[in-house]
């Protein structure tokens, strides 16, 4: 027997460009006002969705177990569309039509939550939203209902790269947004036993095409621009591949006439992985101007190739939208 979940969520960080009403989900702006200020950016987006009813367990278990799970699937499968962090401000729940509420263990807060800072009135950013429009959340829509109708399907290691892109997604600064991400990747691409180089271009080969790389490389020219020209001679892990630089090499591919956008893709996230290893061993000083010059154009162009390698994996689909954040940051 199914059971019905209404849950009524308020997101911050989200430009909307008009309501929108679909068969899983319904958005619409909406007023939040925190320390007597009207926060920006902020919709109200009314989720239904149906699960399986469970007689081994209480009412309360079910209700603990299936709400959260709910809602953590839906902010997971949210940041896939969101270049810029965004607050899940608070939630209400229905079941079967009476109103619910998970009661759950509390743990003691993260030195780093910037949601619970917001919720005390503590902040109240602006600029980091994502604007979305209608085409987006017809694709998130897509993304939910491929993912709840194959969730046996879907493998561990999926659910584990869905986790780390939203934490990923949440974070503020480029060092940690680029090591969530890449853990995300590693989580795709982990199983090939061909060394971890190989594995990545091994991976990128068996679920990109040639028209989905096109669109990862135009989607990202001005930031594949920016990673081609980066300096590496002061670089203690050396962006090499054999005795080739790889930001070279991808400067030449970019510059072909006749592009080989597979080779542009695996060239740019092996030089990625180049600053991955300069960033996990110690060789960047978090605060120095060289090492953001680096690290910044390396997340941006990794938080956007796994996410087009998830949304093909949970949809089958390339991604066929462009995300477009807000340029600025201010509380």
């Amino acid at each position: 027997m199914e059971r019905s979940l209404d849950i009524q969520l308020t997101v911050h960080g989200i430009k909307l460009e008009e309501a929108y009403e679909g068969k899983l989900f319904a958005v619409r702006k909406c007023k939040v006002i925190s320390s007597g200020k009207s926060v920006p950016d902020c919709v109200h987006i009314n989720y239904k969705v149906s699960r399986e009813s469970d007689p081994s367990v209480c009412e309360q278990q079910y209700i603990n177990r299936e709400i959260p799970r709910a809602v953590d699937l839906f902010t997971q499968c949210l940041s896939l569309l969101l270049r810029r962090p965004s607050h899940l401000i608070n939630y209400k729940a229905k079941l079967d039509g009476v109103a619910v509420e998970p009661k759950l263990q509390q743990h003691a807060p993260r030195l780093y939550n910037l949601a619970r800072m917001f919720n005390r009135g503590v902040l109240i950013p602006s600029g980091l939203s994502t604007c979305l429009s209608r085409d987006s959340w017809g694709l998130f829509e897509s993304i939910i209902s491929s993912y709840c109708q194959n969730q046996g399907d879907v493998g561990r290691r999926l659910a584990l790269a869905l986790r780390w892109f939203k934490k990923g997604s949440d974070e503020l600064d480029s060092s940690d947004r680029l090591v969530a991400f890449w853990i995300s990747f590693n989580a795709l691409y982990a199983d090939l036993p061909n060394g971890e180089q190989k594995s990545i271009e091994n991976y990128i080969c068996n679920n990109m095409d040639s028209e989905m790389a096109q669109h990862y490389a135009n989607v990202n020219k001005n930031s594949l621009e920016t990673l081609s020209q980066l300096p590496t001679e002061k670089l203690p892990i050396l962006l090499r591949r054999g005795n080739q630089e790889i930001t070279k090499c991808l400067a030449a591919l970019l510059k072909a006439n006749t592009q080989n956008y597979i080779e542009i893709v695996k060239k740019t996230a092996l030089a990625i992985y180049a600053i991955r290893n300069n960033l996990f061993h110690g060789s960047y000083d978090p605060v120095s101007e060289d090492a953001q010059k680096h690290v910044a154009p390396a997340e941006d162009l990794l938080s956007s190739l796994v996410r087009e390698l998830i949304v093909k994996k949970m949809t089958g689909k390339p991604l066929t939208v462009t995300i477009v954040s807000s340029e600025h940051f201010e509380l």
